[in-house]
C-alpha cells in the first residue's frame, strides 16, 4: 500500500480485471475460472452486490425467456427448462454464482466500486480509498453493453411538476404514496417495461379503460412458445427457410408471422421496430384488451394539461397517474473488437443473447494460450458483434450475422456448444441436432444468399443525398449542404449554422426532417471552416460572421428566415438577431445561452470557469495549434467525450471532422474565434449585455442538453425579459449533453418543428 495526496492506494494482482459484475461479467469469470484452473480475476462493480440492473430493476420483472439459456455455464437457473423466474430469483441465484467464484480463492469481489480507467478503481463509500491492479493477462469490459432501466435514470422528456410520474418500480409502491390512489395510468413506453407494467396492472384488477398506453412505435414480437427447449431446432429451421423464400423485408416479416414464429399488437398496425421482445399468446391476449392506445410518436413534453407528443396532444385527466417505462434495456452501442490488444470488450454474438456470447469469449480466450493457442484475429474473426436490433431492418441484419457466427462455431467450436449450458443445442436430443443440423445447413447458402438480398434491397444510404451549393459574402466563398422541402406547400428558409469543434454536417439529423416539414433548408460552413472562407484580415468577429449570414441571406433572396445554431453557431445567432431583427422569421439556439447572459453567469458559477478551461488555453501563442493536431486530433476527442457524456461519434462523422480540420489554415482559424471574442469580450458585436443593441427582438427558443459537460445548464437561469421582448422559450433535452441535436435528434426535431411552425408565416 502506498500514500498520496488522494489517500490510500491498495496494490493488487490478478491475471484478469473484470469491470462489471452483471449477467455478462459473471457469465465470462465463470466459464474463464472453471476452464483456466491457473485463471485469478478481480471483479469490480458500482453496485454492492452483482447482477447488474436487476438490483433496479420493477419487483414484479420476470426473465423473459427460458431460464435455460440464462445465467452461467456451471450451474442451472431455478429449475431450468422453460421456466421464466422472478427478478428475486435471478439476485438470488447470482448472489450464489459468485460465493461459488469466491469459494475458489481465485476471485476477488470488490462491490460499491468505480473504475477510473488505467486499472484503477476507487471506493465510492470510501472516495480516499484507491487501488490500483497489476493485470498480468487483460481487462476485461463486462459494462459496455450496460442495460438500462427507469429507475436508472429520470424521463427523458420535461413533465410538469403538478403531474405525477413515477418509474416502473413505483406502480409495487403504490401503498407509501399519500393522498387517493390513482384514477387512471398512462403508461409511457411501448417496449418490454411497458408491456410488463400493463399486464400488470391488469393482473392487479384494474380496468382496461382506465390504462391509457402510449406506443410511440410498434413493434413485431417474438412468440415466446416457439423459442422453448424440445421447439427451438423447428423455429430455426423455419426462420432459415423463409429467409430464402422471401423476396422483401415486409414479405419477411409477414411470412414469419404467418408461420406463427412473429405477433403484433394490433393486425391492422405494421410495426416498424424489433427489439427481441418475447410475448405468449394469453400475455397478448391480455394486451389486446386495451383500446386506448395512442400513436402519436414520442413524448416531448408533459404539460399541466397536455402530454405533447411528436405528433399531437393527449389530456392530462385529474389523478391520472404516469408510468415512465422508456428505458431502453440495452442502449445502442457502437461495435467495438472484441478482442483488443490487453483488453477484452464483452458484446453479443448472437442475436439478442448475451450471456451465452460472453461464455464463448470466455472460453476464446482460455485458447489463446497452450499449445495451439488462438490468435486474436482468430478469435475476432469468431466474435463478429451482433448489435442490439431496433428497426425492423436490424432483424434481418441481426440474423445474418448469428447466422454466420453460428456456422463458423460449429465448425471450430462444436463440442462446446453442445457443452455449454447456456446453448440452445444443449438442451435438445443430440440427434435432434444433428438431424436440424443437416436440414440447415441445406437451406444455410439460400438463407444467407435471401438475407443480403434483403439487406441490399432495403439499404438506403441513412446519410441523405445533400445537395452542396456555394454562397459568397464579397470574396469569400461558403459551400453550404442544402435540402428542397418534400411537400408541395413551402415554408420559409431555415438556415442552421454549426459550432465548434464541428462542420455543416452536425445538422444531418435535422435537414431531412425540416425539409419533410416543408422548409427549404441551409447548413453553411462557418467562416474560416474551409479555406476558401478565410478572411486575409483575420477578422473573426462576432459582428463579421453576423455580416456573413445577412449575406447570405441577400445572395439566397431571401428578406426572411429562420435561423438555428449550435455553439458558436448559437453565439451567432444571438448576434445577428440583435443587429437586424427584421429579417429573421425566429430563432433556435442550443447549448449555448446569450452571450450576455453567459458573462453575467460565469461571475456566480466558478464551475464554469472550470468548464472553459479550453477557451484560455487557446489564447497561448502557438501551443494550442501543436496540441490541436497531435495524436490524430485526441484535444478535439477529448472535449467531444467531455462536452457529451456517453455519446460517441460515428466513425465516418469523425472522420469527416477530420478532413475538415485537416484543411490549409482551419486550425488557426478555429482558435481565432477564441481569441477575437473571448470573454469578457464575448459579446463584442452585441456591444455588451446592457445596450439596446444585446436585445433580441425575434421570438427565441433556446435549447439545452442535461448533461452538457460544456455550458452549466444554470447559466439559463434568470433570463432577463428586457433582452426577449418577442418571447424567449427554453426547453432541457433530458439524456444528451452539448451536442444535443445529435444525441437526441427525435427529441430536438419535435421542439424545433413546434417553434418553427408557431413562427412560421405559412403556419
Amino acid at each position: 500500500m502506498t500514500r498520496s495526496a488522494d489517500g490510500e492506494c491498495h496494490r493488487i494482482e490478478a491475471d484478469y480485471l473484470v469491470v462489471g459484475a452483471g449477467a455478462m461479467g459473471l457469465a465470462f469469470v465463470d466459464e474463464l475460472i472453471h476452464r483456466d484452473p491457473s485463471a485469478t480475476v478481480v471483479l469490480v462493480d458500482r453496485r454492492a452486490m452483482p447482477g447488474g440492473h436487476w438490483n433496479d430493476a420493477y419487483a414484479f420483472v420476470s426473465l423473459h425467456q427460458p431460464a435455460a439459456y440464462y445465467g452461467v455455464n456451471s450451474m442451472a437457473l431455478g429449475e431450468g427448462g422453460a421456466a421464466l423466474v422472478t427478478g428475486r430469483e435471478v439476485l438470488a441465484y447470482f448472489g450464489r454464482a459468485l460465493d461459488r467464484l469466491l469459494a475458489t480463492g481465485r476471485v476477488r469481489f470488490f462491490g460499491q466500486c468505480e473504475h477510473e480507467g488505467e486499472a484503477r478503481f476507487r471506493s465510492r463509500l470510501v472516495p480516499d480509498r484507491r487501488y490500483q491492479v497489476d493485470v498480468r493477462r487483460k481487462l476485461v469490459d463486462a459494462s459496455y453493453m450496460q442495460s438500462e432501466v427507469p429507475a436508472m435514470r429520470p424521463p427523458p422528456y420535461a413533465v410538469d411538476p403538478s403531474v405525477a410520474v413515477v418509474p416502473v418500480n413505483g406502480l409495487a409502491e403504490l401503498s407509501k404514496r399519500e393522498g387517493e390512489p390513482p384514477s387512471s395510468f398512462v403508461i409511457v413506453g411501448a417496449g418490454k417495461t411497458g408491456m410488463d407494467a400493463a399486464l400488470y396492472l391488469l393482473d392487479q384488477g384494474v380496468a382496461p379503460e382506465a390504462i391509457t398506453w402510449i406506443v410511440s412505435n410498434d413493434a413485431w414480437f417474438l412468440r415466446r412458445e416457439r423459442i422453448q427447449p424440445g421447439t427451438i431446432l423447428d423455429f430455426m429451421l423455419e426462420q432459415f427457410e423463409r429467409f430464402g423464400d422471401s423476396e422483401s423485408l415486409d414479405g419477411l416479416v409477414f411470412a414469419l408471422e404467418c408461420a406463427g414464429i412473429f405477433s403484433r399488437l394490433d393486425p391492422a398496425v405494421a410495426p416498424t421496430k424489433y427489439r427481441c421482445a418475447t410475448v405468449s399468446d394469453p400475455e397478448l391476449a391480455q394486451l389486446r384488451r386495451l383500446t386506448k392506445v395512442v400513436r402519436l410518436g414520442r413524448v416531448v413534453r408533459v404539460e399541466a394539461e397536455a402530454v405533447v407528443l411528436e405528433r399531437g396532444r393527449l389530456p392530462v385527466l385529474p389523478g391520472q397517474l404516469f408510468v415512465d417505462c422508456t428505458a431502453k434495456g440495452l442502449p445502442p452501442r457502437e461495435p467495438r473488437p472484441v478482442f483488443a490488444g490487453a483488453t477484452i470488450t464483452l458484446q453479443s454474438l448472437l442475436v439478442c443473447q448475451q450471456v451465452l456470447s460472453a461464455a464463448f469469449i470466455a472460453y476464446l480466450e482460455t485458447r489463446t494460450r497452450g499449445p495451439e493457442p488462438l490468435s486474436l484475429a482468430r478469435c475476432n474473426a469468431l466474435c463478429q458483434v451482433v448489435p442490439h436490433p431496433e428497426e425492423v431492418r436490424d432483424y434481418a441484419q441481426t440474423m445474418l450475422t448469428t447466422l454466420l457466427n453460428i456456422q463458423a462455431w460449429a465448425e471450430a467450436c462444436r463440442e462446446w456448444l453442445f457443452e455449454s449450458r447456456l446453448s440452445f443445442f444443449h438442451h435438445e436430443r443430440r440427434v435432434d441436432v444433428l438431424r436440424a443440423t443437416l436440414k440447415i445447413e441445406a437451406t444455410r447458402v439460400a438463407a444467407e444468399k435471401g438475407l443480403r438480398a434483403i439487406l441490399a434491397a432495403t439499404d438506403p444510404d441513412p446519410t441523405p443525398e445533400f445537395e452542396t451549393v456555394e454562397l459568397r459574402h464579397g470574396p469569400l466563398r461558403a459551400s453550404t449542404l442544402t435540402l428542397a422541402p418534400r411537400p408541395s406547400r413551402e415554408r420559409a428558409a431555415v438556415l442552421c449554422l454549426h459550432g465548434f469543434p464541428d462542420n455543416a454536417r452536425s445538422f444531418r439529423h435535422q435537414l431531412p426532417a425540416l425539409a419533410a416539414a416543408g422548409y427549404r433548408v441551409y447548413a453553411p460552413t462557418l467562416r474560416g471552416y474551409e479555406p476558401s472562407s478565410q478572411p486575409e484580415d483575420g477578422d473573426y468577429s462576432l459582428a463579421a460572421l453576423a455580416g456573413d449570414v445577412l449575406a447570405w441571406l441577400d445572395e439566397l433572396g431571401l428578406e426572411r428566415a429562420h435561423l438555428i445554431g449550435h455553439d458558436w453557431g448559437a453565439a451567432v445567432t444571438y448576434t445577428v438577431g440583435a443587429l437586424a431583427p427584421e429579417r429573421f422569421w425566429s430563432l433556435t439556439t442550443l447549448a449555448v445561452p446569450h452571450p450576455a447572459q453567459f458573462v453575467r453567469g460565469v461571475a456566480r458559477l466558478p464551475r464554469q470557469v472550470l468548464n472553459s478551461w479550453y477557451m484560455l488555453f487557446f489564447q497561448v501563442p502557438g501551443a494550442p495549434e501543436l496540441a490541436l493536431r497531435r495524436r490524430d486530433w485526441a484535444l478535439i476527442r477529448q472535449l467531444w467525450a467531455a462536452w457529451s457524456p456517453g455519446y460517441t461519434l460515428p466513425p465516418e462523422e469523425w472522420a469527416a471532422l477530420r478532413e475538415t480540420f485537416e484543411a490549409p489554415g482551419v486550425d488557426r482559424a478555429m482558435l481565432a474565434y477564441y481569441r477575437r471574442n473571448l470573454v469578457p469580450t464575448f459579446v463584442d458585436g452585441l456591444r455588451g449585455g446592457g445596450s439596446d443593441e444585446a436585445v433580441i427582438r425575434v421570438p427565441t427558443l433556446a435549447l439545452t442538453g442535461a448533461d452538457d459537460g460544456c455550458i452549466d445548464t444554470r447559466l439559463y437561469e434568470g433570463v432577463d425579459a428586457r433582452e426577449f421582448p418577442e418571447g424567449f422559450r427554453l426547453e432541457r433535452v433530458e439524456g444528451a449533453g452539448h451536442f444535443l441535436h445529435q444525441e437526441r435528434p427525435e427529441a430536438v426535431n419535435a421542439l424545433v418543428l413546434d417553434w418553427l411552425a408557431e413562427h412560421d408565416p405559412k403556419g
